[in-house]
């Protein structure tokens, strides 16, 4: 541009350090200057969610939780998320860190997607893709356990975990313990990694794994055939038997978080509501969820779904 200090390069808009460092004169500091949005949908959703969000109360416990967003607004704000990755995608690019602090949103509703320091480049037959990747409770299950041949499924599922956390107001698959053993637990020398206990809250509230002394009914992910091949894909990867033994291990010894009353995701009384009042809302989720990759549904095919082409407008109670 004309102004000094601020370059612009390439047609993408990028900005080169070493162009800026040519154009400054004197010994001060290189100053970036973007566009002000107001507010990250983290935020929002905390705001909306009110007292019943996760750090101030056991959200599973609190059934008596209203939808933080109407139904028109998180269709606006799911569009515009599923637009920008979609356009991505079909450039090749994967984000590989949705999440609900790196949604911007303005006062009037505009989405953006920030922090693109995770993204990658799909290659061509490329089959080995990072596994260190996404912030821990929007990782995909089969990337947890090890799975490298994702490509956009895996921003979908994060879009998955964000659409349930606009729904509910707290995130489904955080630990909501955590903050309170943490500490001790590392003081004791038990201290279970934060993905390993994001991956086992993933595999029960998805209903692929059940507590001992619990009831965990298969989910909304399709009938026997379905539930056998998601089993029988999860078992071949290759983090899964270490995995498995080591939820054991702390199982017994009492070591993994799980609340007092245990509720399956889909049982919660916001998606039973959305279920009944806003059926498509209800696929387009279990679609974003589905824990094999191959199976998820893409940007592409989730903005020609009826959530978006054929919704009535009629509010959830």
């Amino acid at each position: 541009t004309d102004r000094p200090g601020v370059s612009r390069h390439g047609s993408d808009g990028s900005l080169s350090s070493d162009s800026l460092r040519e154009e400054q004169k004197d010994d001060y500091s290189a100053n970036m200057i973007f566009e002000y949005v107001n507010h990250t949908l983290h935020y929002l959703i905390n705001y909306r969610a009110g007292p019943h969000k996760a750090q101030h109360s056991n959200p599973f416990t609190n059934l008596g939780n209203k939808l933080p967003f109407s139904a028109l607004e998180f269709r606006v704000l799911l569009k515009q998320l599923l637009d920008g990755l979609n356009y991505c995608h079909s450039h090749g690019i994967l984000h590989r860190d949705i999440k609900a602090a790196n949604v911007l949103v303005d006062t009037r509703g505009r989405l953006k997607i920030i922090d693109f320091g995770l993204a990658a480049r799909t290659k061509s037959g490329e089959s080995h893709m990072c596994t260190n990747v996404c912030t821990y409770p929007y990782r995909p299950p089969e990337v947890h356990l090890g799975y490298t041949g994702y490509g956009a499924d895996i921003d979908i599922f994060s879009v998955g975990c964000l659409f349930a956390e606009m729904l509910l107001g707290f995130h489904p698959f955080l630990d909501q313990r955590e903050h309170k053993h943490d500490d001790h637990d590392k003081k004791d020398g038990h201290h279970i990694p934060p993905d390993d206990i994001s991956l086992w809250i993933m595999l029960v509230r998805l209903g692929l794994r059940t507590p001992k002394g619990h009831e965990c009914p298969y989910v909304e992910f399709g009938g026997p055939e379905e539930r056998d091949m998601i089993s029988e894909f999860l078992k071949s990867l290759p983090n899964w038997e270490d995995k498995c033994r080591k939820f054991e291990r702390h199982e017994r010894d009492h070591r993994l978080p799980w609340p007092d009353h245990f509720l399956n995701l889909f049982d919660h009384p916001n998606l039973q509501r959305l279920k009944q009042y806003d059926p498509d809302a209800f696929d387009l989720l279990t679609k974003m969820l589905n824990p094999n990759g191959a199976r998820r549904i893409t940007a592409h095919n989730a903005l020609r779904h009826p959530f978006f082409t054929e919704w009535a407008q009629q509010p959830i109670p």
